[in-house]
């Protein structure tokens, strides 16, 4: 299979790292269509779920999940990219609900995060334990209750704007080896942030996940 698949609906994205039934059954309720990286095809098949398409470099496949969905893989030789840049750079969604890519290995738990950063096509939330990810748009508004904790994280050069922080970002030059933004807090009970420049990924409590399912979707 070759070109982008496009999706009229949300997007479930599911790694082969640490996620739990709970992390899978929040995903699937806002994104209802499954698109497996790789070897995480094995995990979604021994759970009963059937990918909508499996994209990698399939090395991590095992033999039944490989008869029994041949035409749903999508094989990306590509060594200079993971598998969640390969699925990323294949699907078009109104949103990507991602999960499996973190919790074992710091490596791979930094380089999900610089392919949030760079991925730009379509918005892509990052489901972790506690907290969730994602890049921030040029513009993100939404309702917040006050005091709760957020961290923003700069992985270009990055000038932005904010209302509803505690310590606002306006006129900060953020950089990843310079000022960066965490542990943050909201004065409620809207947050918005408008990036002028940059790749910026912020951090929130995972209580806020549907509102900012509902944001990046707007």
């Amino acid at each position: 299979m070759t070109g982008k698949k496009e999706y009229r609906s949300a997007v479930t994205l599911l790694g082969g790292g640490d996620f739990s039934s709970r992390d899978l059954r929040d995903a699937i309720d806002i994104a209802p269509v499954l698109v497996c990286a790789d070897g995480a095809a094995n995990d979604a098949s021994e759970q009963g779920l059937e990918p909508d398409l499996i994209v990698g470099d399939l090395d991590s496949i095992s033999t039944e999940v490989r008869e029994r969905f041949p035409e749903k893989l999508v094989r990306i030789d590509d060594q200079d990219t993971t598998d969640f840049d390969k699925c990323l750079s294949h699907v078009a969604a109104p949103l990507i609900v991602c999960i499996g890519f973190t919790g074992f290995r710091l490596d791979h738990e930094l380089a999900a995060l610089a392919s949030l950063a760079k991925y730009t096509t379509h918005p892509a939330l990052l489901i972790t334990r506690y907290e969730i990810c994602f890049r921030v748009p040029q513009t993100l508004k939404m309702p917040i209750p006050e005091k709760t904790t957020v961290s923003v994280f700069p992985f270009s050069s990055v000038s932005a704007r904010s209302k509803g922080l505690k310590w606002p970002l306006d006129g900060l030059e953020l950089h990843p080896s310079g000022i960066i933004g965490t542990s943050n807090l909201t004065t409620g009970p809207r947050l918005e942030i408008r990036v002028d420049q940059g790749n910026l990924l912020i951090m929130l409590p995972r209580s806020e996940l549907q509102k900012v399912a509902q944001a990046l979707r707007a």
